[in-house]
């Protein structure tokens, strides 16, 4: 058939599946940078990254190659692999197509551990942008997505723009028939502290005392993260000077603790 024919090619992506489940890392990426290297040797390579008339895409075999990497704690040899699958998602699928936003957001996940955290926001919008269209902007994976970027944001401390991601999420989130609460909670401590960080200590306090509730009903009223939540509405109400309230809480967390 030859090292080129896409039954070859084939063969080699299942054995290359195959190790990867059995943790054979190792020969896995051998397996899959050999057909690589095959499939961009041959003509039929088109200059967009895919792969006329194979059974086997270009893509799907850079993706496979980077989610190894990825395993063997390898992610600045991912990084540029990565880059790949998503510039030929791009070319071919547009922006606003599933593969698009899973290589953008894989993308955003690599810079984030190799520390490019620019290059990482960059992605995650990409990836946030096309979920919303792909998936809903209330699906649970794009509102995951948009704290990933929230993070980063805040990181570069672009507070305004996370309070509105946050306030966004927590508006799509709550308002489903069955909400995510631990998602919710994980929201409102967000939300809480970059009000917090901009001294919107009001607005701060109203996000605490929900954030409170919805700890008691998730966790119970005596569990670490209910207790945490207390804490922090103590110290917004002390912000305010709101002495006795803030007391209050205060004396409610030693209690508890």
């Amino acid at each position: 058939l030859g090292a080129c024919h896409s039954e070859t090619l084939e063969t080699l992506g299942n054995l290359a599946a195959l190790l990867e489940l059995q943790e054979k890392l190792e020969p896995a990426e051998l397996f899959v940078s050999q057909a690589i290297e095959r499939l961009e040797m041959d003509r039929r390579v088109c200059t967009a990254g895919m792969v006329d008339g194979m059974a086997l895409p270009l893509l799907d075999l850079l993706s496979r190659l980077a989610g190894i990497l990825l395993k063997q704690e390898r992610p600045e040899d991912a990084w540029p692999v990565a880059l790949r699958v998503l510039h030929g998602c791009e070319s071919n699928f547009g922006a606003e197509h599933r593969r698009t936003t899973a290589a953008a957001l894989q993308v955003g996940q690599i810079a984030e551990r190799i520390g490019d955290i620019e290059a990482a926001i960059i992605a995650y919008r990409k990836a946030w942008a096309g979920k919303r269209v792909v998936d809903g902007a209330d699906h649970h994976e794009t509102i995951d997505c948009a704290m990933r970027l929230a993070k980063l944001l805040h990181s570069r401390r672009l507070l305004s723009e996370v309070e509105v991601i946050y306030r966004q999420s927590l508006q799509l989130e709550s308002g489903k028939e069955q909400p995510d609460r631990a998602l919710v909670v994980r929201i409102l401590w967000g939300l809480c502290v970059v009000l917090e960080e901009q001294q919107k200590y009001g607005n701060a306090e109203s996000v605490c005392r929900l954030l409170l509730s919805n700890c008691e009903e998730l966790y119970g009223v005596d569990h670490p993260s209910t207790l945490q939540s207390l804490h922090a509405l103590a110290h917004t109400l002390d912000c305010q000077d709101k002495l006795a309230a803030a007391e209050k809480c205060y004396r409610r967390c030693l209690e508890g603790r």
